[in-house]
């Protein structure tokens, strides 16, 4: 019986991970950074863009704000913590957008966890994250930026089904990289996302993807 309940444990662990959202807390107990590091934005739905106040004096451990004057947050800026030193960042699930290059070059980032919710990661997001060794995506992505994600340490990329684009030089020079899923809905894998990576990967297509298809190398082509 023991040995049982561990295996569902495990089950629902892994379950997590796929989904990116182990290690982000329930909102109830969720301990996000204090507002006095950040800058906040109010868009015109009445929710909120965020921004490192000072991107030099930002605490290790970095995570993002439920809310801010009782609405959500919603956004994070274009080149909003560009640079950072941070080691681990959290994405609460009011998150849906993370602007062009608002994490790029932030070359410690060795762990983030994506809260289901997010919606898309822009241009340059993660550019130049190279120790980032693990991409847990949240099954909510739809859309990932040009360069989103070039230059990372990751070895395995899951992309999760609600995926529809993958931007130019998405995950371009990401060397390690030998192990892709790529979902049914992707419809636009753009030039050179996958240029790059290690020559030995493996590519896998959902069945019942009608954009896409494997060549005889083993390397997705439109159907």
């Amino acid at each position: 019986m023991k040995s049982l309940k561990a295996l569902i444990l495990s089950l629902f662990i892994l379950s997590l991970t796929a989904l990116g959202v182990v290690g982000c807390i329930e909102p109830k107990t969720y301990e996000a950074t204090p507002n006095e590091y950040f800058t906040f934005t109010e868009l015109a739905d009445g929710s909120y863009s965020v921004k490192a106040k000072d991107v030099t004096n930002l605490p290790e451990k970095l995570y993002i704000p439920e809310e801010y004057n009782g609405n959500s947050i919603s956004q994070i800026d274009a080149k909003g913590f560009m640079s950072a030193t941070i080691i681990e960042l959290c994405l609460p699930s009011n998150v849906k957008v993370v602007g062009a290059n608002a994490f790029n070059d932030c070359k410690n980032l060795s762990r983030i966890y994506f809260n289901k919710g997010l919606v898309e990661i822009g241009v340059g997001a993660f550019y130049g994250c190279t120790a980032l060794e693990e991409l847990n995506l949240p099954s909510s992505l739809v859309t990932i930026g040009e360069r989103a994600f070039v230059s990372l340490a990751i070895r395995r990329l899951d992309l999760p089904e609600k995926v529809q684009t993958i931007g130019v030089s998405a995950f371009e020079y990401c060397t390690k990289l030998n192990s892709v899923y790529i979902g049914h809905n992707v419809r636009e894998i753009g030039e050179n996302a996958f240029n790059g990576i290690s020559e030995s990967a493996e590519f896998e297509i959902s069945a019942s993807n009608a954009y896409y298809r494997l060549d005889e190398n083993g390397k997705p082509v439109k159907q």
